[in-house]
Order: structure tokens, then sequence, then C-alpha cells
């Protein structure tokens, strides 16, 4: 939809020096910016139509989730969401704890002893290891909570005495 202004007649100079005469008549329409209106907006703009300005294509209605500035680049690794104000987890898995700049999932799963996809779950009571798949023997002696979180945390098999009469493999 073109948005209606009132004709205004503009004389420019070419590079011959001759006066060439314009009348514009309106904006850009709605999705569109630039000279003669060539370019879209980002598809990243935020709001229903995506609208950005008539002039420059900067998005009128802020970002999507996980973009941010005048054009919604995408986020900066590390962060995520709303104008990239969140921070990924710091039991995201991988060199760089790096997450989806969108929704904030862990790109390359958790580190030992976490799990979901915000890697901010604990490995549940018995497990432990990456992606806690990892069964701790039930015949670990001493406290079970204390044995399994540090099982958790180390990524460790049973870390304190066995029970009498028990040899522990994994």
């Amino acid at each position: 939809m073109l948005m209606e202004a009132a004709p205004v007649d503009v004389t420019l100079a070419s590079r011959e020096n001759t006066a060439i005469k314009c009348v514009l008549t309106g904006l850009c329409p709605n999705g569109t910016y630039g000279v003669g209106c060539s370019q879209n907006c980002s598809v990243t703009c935020g709001g229903p139509d995506n609208l950005c300005h008539h002039v420059d294509g900067s998005c009128s209605s802020g970002c999507d989730a996980g973009f941010k500035g005048e054009h919604c680049n995408p986020c900066d690794n590390g962060t995520y969401g709303v104008e990239c104000s969140q921070n990924c987890s710091v039991t995201c898995g991988g060199p760089d704890s790096l997450c989806h700049h969108v929704d904030g999932n862990c790109s390359s799963g958790c580190v030992a002893g976490f799990k979901g996809e915000h890697c901010n779950q604990t490995c549940p009571k018995g497990f432990y290891g990456d992606g806690c798949d990892r069964k701790c023997s039930e015949h670990c002696a001493g406290d079970k909570t204390r044995v399994i979180m540090s099982m958790v945390l180390a990524n460790q098999s049973c870390d304190t005495r066995l029970s009498r009469g028990f040899v522990y493999t994994e």
C-alpha cells in the first residue's frame, strides 16, 4: 500500500547538467525502502507487518527474538532472546558454551552432569556424565546423595568406598 502524500515537484541535476523534473507522490509501500523502494525490509523486523523506515530500512517496531539493532542482525555468540538480552547457560557444552540465538537451546549439548534444552537440570539421582546417561552403582557406600552429587559434578563413577563384598565396574 503506497502511503499517500501531497505531490511534490523536485528538480534534479543530471550528469549532463540538464534538469530532470520528478514528482514525488508518496512514501514507499509497506515492507520496502530505499531508492525507488527497491529494497525489502528485514524479515526479522518485529511486529506483524515487518515494517521499516521508508528511507534507511531501520525496523520500526524493534526486532523478533534472537535479533537486535536497527536492521535486526542476529544476536552475538553467547546471547539470545528479545534484543539479545539473555545469556546462554554456562553449562552449555562445547568450547564456547554456545546456544541458539532465538530460544537459547544449547547447540552442542551440555557439560557433564547437566541435561535439558538449556542445560539447567542436574542429572537425576543415580545418574551422571554426558547427557546423564551413566548409571551409578547401587553398591556405592556412604550417603547416596553426597556420592551421587560428587559423581555428577566430577563426571566420575562411585568416588567413595564401595560396599563390603562388592567390586565396582562400569
